[in-house]
């Protein structure tokens, strides 16, 4: 019991150190450092905090490496591997984009987004006065999307949840002041029609396990899946848009992309046209996360029994 005491304290100390030390000196080192860094030594500096991470003995990427396995269908360890790396590459430049983003203002984005293709999607589906879901997912870098979407002045809304630790709280809810959003929390849905008939935008990243959504495939495996978008396009008449945006190489530009409304033939059940929408809404994420796999956050538990 004394040994089990003692574990218990030592790892609430390095969490405690982790949350409240660690964590925000290192926010205000990244933060200070894209004020002064060109682009160019802020890609290599992301790339060797990604290779660190990989390599930090109390970061486990088992799971992502499983994950890529099951869907890609790769079996040689070494080249998953190199793929995982990737990963890490994309999401530690993602991040430096973020602190950037946030120093800066939006006006890094001319910067960071190079293209935007069928905008006009967006802006049919909006003259219909119903509001917007966009659908997307966690590819490439989401918070530049939001921002990009703030910046052209459309109005819009994101499903969040809050971080745990403090200092990242903190710092995504100035992130997303900068990019003129508006959170709402998943636990609480309330908001959302509202937002929804005041012709907002309500952007739902839908590509994680949801423990009260509903089961359908998803890249190939049976899961629970969020049925928000279905649930409110079913309920208001809003419109879903599949949006993303991806990385170009592995360079600090961004594409994004505007698809279609998505609709699907209803039945005379109403749970049936829940999963049917679902399963659609699925269906369009996985077509981009497998074009994408590198850019697709794989350290999410998405299949669980």
């Amino acid at each position: 019991m004394p040994n089990q005491k003692r574990k218990w304290k030592v790892s609430y100390l390095g969490k405690w150190l982790l949350e409240r030390v660690v964590v925000p000196s290192l926010l205000k080192i990244l933060e200070g450092l894209v004020l002064i860094f060109p682009p160019v030594a802020l890609k290599r500096l992301a790339f060797s905090l990604g290779d660190l991470i990989y390599h930090l003995p109390f970061f486990d990427p088992q799971l992502a490496k499983t994950q890529w396995m099951n869907i890609m269908g790769e079996k040689d360890g070494k080249v998953v591997n190199r793929h995982i790396q990737q990963v890490f590459h994309h999401f530690a430049l993602s991040f430096m984009e973020v602190v950037l983003l946030k120093k800066k203002g939006e006006r890094v984005l001319e910067d960071l987004v190079e293209k935007v293709e069928g905008e006009e999607f967006l802006k049919k589906a909006l003259s219909q006065g119903r509001g917007v879901i966009l659908l997307t997912a966690h590819l490439g870098n989401w918070e530049v999307l939001g921002a990009w979407l703030g910046s052209q002045g459309y109005p819009t809304a994101t499903l969040v949840r809050s971080p745990s630790v403090p200092a990242i709280r903190r710092f995504m809810e100035e992130l997303r002041s900068v990019m003129k959003l508006e959170m709402v929390e998943r636990t609480n849905l309330l908001p959302v029609r509202s937002l929804l008939q005041e012709g907002k935008i309500l952007g739902v990243l839908a590509d994680q396990y949801a423990l009260k959504g509903v089961t359908c495939d998803f890249l190939g495996q049976k899961t629970l899946s969020p049925a928000t978008p279905a649930v409110f396009h079913l309920r208001l008449g809003s419109p879903i848009i599949p949006a993303f945006i991806v990385r170009q190489g592995e360079e600090m530009k961004h594409q994004i992309t505007f698809l279609p409304p998505l609709d699907w033939p209803l039945t005379a059940s109403y749970q049936e046209n829940i999963v049917r929408g679902t399963a659609l809404c699925n269906q369009i994420l996985g077509e981009f996360i497998l074009r994408y796999p590198e850019q697709w956050n794989w350290f999410h538990r998405r299949w669980r029994d």
